[in-house]
């Protein structure tokens, strides 16, 4: 397989210096598995030999049935009521079983107690990998083109060189990739400029044409072979998500709503979706995920809030990820959120906000809202939280890292993993102290320029924003209504009594703990 990058195919030498490139890591990668099958058989030779004593308690599994004793009879109805008991959760009552019961329950668990079993199944693994490593090398073609380099000109390159593979009979992929270095001021991954995604259609459609499979599109990686294509978006799973941006950045500008009424309503419209955890490296994280699926976690709502900013492009409205560490009870827990600048003159407000929807999103199984407690909320309550939380801001440019918060980074929660039990004791004093006392950088920078914003504006926002979809006034006001209390709900559960958030903000200790103690759902999402 020989991955070419896409924006240099039309350049001089540059395919035969990746055959070069390609033929060397073919010969490593066949080393590599042939010393990992010779380890393994060595540790079969072992087993074989019964060095290990394993293969000895293996032979009630083997010897004729005939030959059993009553102990070893008695061992694999003792082995298969264990089992019974792990999956069904009772102990199985005690009973007399029939030789051709036992029989068959010896039947059963032998593949499980087989001894040779993982290491036979690695060998098969190497094999096989030897041998997709050899085919993908000699019978692929695969084309990647840098999500930055999107032109006529790597478009045409793309497609000629498509034809050549055609002509020699070769399966061709190609994907989009590596848009891990764009900066935060540069508009959000998957939502392609109307010229770009015109070029992407065209080369879909030439390559579906020609019998081949459609671009693949990655985000997090830059390709290198055939398997990161399981981690991939479609061409059309791409475009159903950028429709979906489109239909909020056009509601945005048909209604002619001003920067603060627009993320009043792409807070509403962001909070609306459920949160939901997932495993893989994307889930839940970009636009295709959290859009077509029903994954998504704090940097998907901040993508996503992002994508419909950048998309409606009205003055005075700028947005960027911010990834963080909430520090819980001593431990970093990594969250994302956006920055928000502002300056809506209708309204007063010109300024620099925290914008969370995720903090304010949905609980499963139920159909309300939490409100607008972290819609816009002043960068200086970022030192604010309640429960012995601790924000602990992180400065990074490109978005890849403020996608993928990862605690590891986080270097002195880890630099005392060894030490004697004194020495933890005075790091874990000076951590806590530094944690209550460092003021994050995002505060040193914004916080001036961050006054809370009047109740006031919101409800009148609201109004705006709801009027849009309603005629009847009663069902603007309390629906208008709703959202206040359940933002104040959300605050106090959020915030502390220093915190300047205006749904909080003047509420007695009476009614904090009236309101805490009636609010449902977790305190956090991270």
């Amino acid at each position: 397989m020989f991955v070419f990058r896409g924006e240099r195919l039309k350049e001089e030498g540059y395919i035969a210096s990746q055959r070069k490139v390609f033929n060397e890591e073919l010969e490593w990668t066949v080393k590599y598995y042939l010393e990992k099958m010779a380890e393994a058989r060595k540790k079969e030779e072992d087993l074989v030999m019964d060095r290990s004593g394993e293969m000895e308690a293996y032979k009630i599994f083997t010897k004729p049935f005939s030959e059993l004793t009553n102990k070893e009879k008695e061992r694999l109805i003792l082995q298969y009521e264990a089992m019974q008991q792990i999956f069904g959760g009772k102990k199985p009552p005690r009973r007399t079983y029939s030789d051709e019961e036992v029989e068959a329950i010896r039947t059963m668990l032998k593949p499980m107690n087989n001894p040779l079993e993982n290491i036979r199944q690695d060998m098969e693994f190497y094999n096989r990998m030897i041998k997709e490593a050899r085919d993908a090398h000699k019978n692929n073609m695969t084309i990647a083109l840098n999500r930055n380099a999107i032109n006529r000109e790597n478009i045409d390159a793309i497609i000629k060189h498509v034809k050549k593979a055609k002509e020699k009979g070769l399966p061709v992929r190609v994907f989009v990739d590596n848009a891990t270095g764009r900066k935060n001021n540069e508009d959000v991954d998957y939502v392609f400029t109307k010229e770009d995604m015109n070029l992407l259609i065209e080369l879909d459609t030439f390559l579906k044409s020609n019998g081949y499979l459609g671009i693949s599109i990655s985000e997090f990686k830059e390709v290198g072979d055939l398997d990161d294509a399981k981690n991939c978006w479609t061409l059309n799973q791409v475009i159903d998500a950028n429709n979906k941006i489109d239909v909020v950045a056009k509601y945005i500008k048909d209604h002619n709503l001003s920067p603060f009424e627009a993320m009043t309503y792409i807070h509403k419209w962001a909070s609306n979706f459920v949160y939901n955890g997932g495993m893989g490296l994307q889930d839940g994280r970009v636009l295709p995920s959290t859009l077509n699926t029903d994954k998504i976690v704090c940097s998907g709502y901040a993508s996503m809030v992002k994508a419909v900013v950048d998309r409606a492009n009205l003055p005075g409205l700028s947005c960027e990820i911010k990834g963080c560490y909430i520090i819980i009870d001593g431990k970093p827990n990594g969250h994302c959120h956006n920055l928000v600048t502002i300056n809506d003159p209708k309204y007063g407000i010109d300024g620099t906000y925290v914008e969370d929807a995720c903090w304010d999103s949905k609980l499963k199984g139920e159909d309300v809202q939490r409100g607008m407690a972290h819609c816009l909320y002043s960068v200086n309550d970022l030192m604010c939280f309640n429960g012995g939380s601790r924000y602990f801001s992180l400065d990074r440019e490109d978005r890849f890292s403020n996608l993928l918060v990862d605690t590891k980074d986080l270097e002195e929660n880890l630099k005392m993993t060894r030490a004697g039990w004194l020495r933890k004791l005075i790091w874990k004093m000076q951590r806590d102290a530094k944690y209550k006392t460092t003021i994050p950088e995002v505060v040193k920078k914004y916080g001036e320029n961050s006054e809370p914003i009047p109740i006031e504006k919101y409800e009148e926002a609201l109004r705006v924003v709801y009027g849009t979809k309603y005629d009847d006034p009663n069902i603007i006001e309390e629906k208008v209504r709703r959202d206040v209390e359940n933002s104040k709900a959300r605050a106090v559960s959020t915030f502390n009594e220093r915190s300047s958030n205006v749904f909080s903000r003047g509420l007695s200790k009476a009614e904090r703990k009236k309101i805490t103690t009636a609010s449902k759902g977790p305190q956090t999402r991270l």
